[in-house]
This record gives C-alpha cells, structure tokens and sequence, in this order.
C-alpha cells in the first residue's frame, strides 16, 4: 500500500537548445512550462501527508521561474535544457527535498508540458530507481 498525491503548476522561463541540426529552438526562447508532479510514499508524515502541496510548487518555482534555464538554474547548469532534461531535474530536486520528511516519500513521476500538446515525463518505474532517489 501506498500513498500518492499530484501536484499542477506552472511557471515562465527562457531557454534555448543546443542542438546537432539547425532549429529556431537553438535561439534564446520562452515558455509558459505546465508541470504535473506525482509523489508516492509508503507512509504519511508526521502531519498526515505524503507532503506539503505547497512545498512542491515552491521548492521548484523559486529556483525555476523567470530564469533562464540555460544560465541560472544550477540542476541545468550541465545538461542541454530540453523538456525531458527539466522534469529529470525537477524530480530530482524535488526528491532531494523529501528526504527530510522521513516518510520514504520520492517522486514518482513529472511531466511538463512545454507548449499545448508537447509533454514530456520523467518517471520512476523501477526499485532501483526509487532507491536512488534516496
């Protein structure tokens, strides 16, 4: 048994992309990034969650907001800013977050959505992926 809660938000960014074949999208560029957060744990807390849904929202939006993803957000700072590098980063950043809650909570799945119908996800489907997000 566990427990899993889903968290939608949105936030503004720049990036551009670097890429091996010519694209508009290898120009510095904005989106209007939708983001769908899943978090799994097989306890609640000690506050009777998996975890604050504001926290998530927060813990990604102040480092991700109104920046350049190329140049300010260090989880990108060395990776190529596509949307399936920025939901790994987020559930990374996120996990790192949930570590204190010592409730065994991870991320289980993130997707973004860069543009109306262009989503990626990162998710983890595998223990071993979910030990290594401890």
């Amino acid at each position: 048994m566990s427990y899993r809660v889903k968290r939608a938000f949105s936030f503004a960014a720049a990036h551009y992309l670097r890429l091996d074949y010519s694209s508009p999208c290898a120009r510095l560029h904005g989106h209007n990034w939708n983001v769908v957060v899943s978090i799994e744990a097989p306890r609640l807390d000690a506050n009777g969650m998996v975890c604050d849904f504001s926290r998530i929202k927060q813990t990604v939006v102040e480092r991700f907001d109104h920046r350049s993803l190329n140049d300010d957000v260090e989880a990108l700072a060395a990776t190529n800013p596509t949307a399936e590098n920025i939901a790994k980063a987020i559930a990374d950043l996120l996990d790192a977050e949930l570590r204190s809650a010592g409730n065994g909570a991870f991320v289980r799945r993130v997707d973004v959505e860069e543009s109306p119908g262009s989503v990626a996800s990162f998710v983890r489907d595998d223990e071993t992926e979910k030990e290594a997000a401890r």
